[in-house]
């Protein structure tokens, strides 16, 4: 994980969400060192890789939804991330452009309500 610049945090981060295959995600990051110069976005696409590749998503609400739970506990970030992911899954699993499209629908709504839940709750 040193070798890759990541820091306990996120080691830690990684370890609460993946448990042993941990060790996976971080071994991959480390393959991706050349490709991927920036250390945030390769653990980040480590962490995609490993969802498509082992844990068998099929689009971007099941990881930032369902698998990370992005989506509820860093909302701020997930915009921010969104279409890098979504290049690299549609690149992954050869999505078409009608496809891309119904996932950003898709995935939009959710997000939106979510926003939405999100502002009604008492601070």
């Amino acid at each position: 994980a040193a070798q890759i610049h990541l820091s306990l945090a996120q080691v830690s981060e990684l370890v609460d969400k993946y448990g042993t295959n941990t060790e996976k995600i971080i071994e991959h990051a480390y393959e991706i060192v050349a490709s991927e110069p920036d250390a945030d976005k390769r653990i980040l696409f480590a962490e995609l890789d490993y969802a498509l590749n082992e844990e068998m998503i099929a689009n971007l609400s099941d990881f930032l939804i369902r698998r990370t739970g992005r989506l509820y506990f860093e909302r701020k970030y997930i915009l921010s991330i969104y279409n890098l992911l979504k290049e690299r899954t549609a690149e992954k699993l050869q999505w078409t452009d009608n496809q891309i499209k119904a996932y950003d629908i898709a995935f939009m709504s959710e997000y939106e309500s979510v926003m939405k839940f999100a502002q009604q709750q008492p601070a």
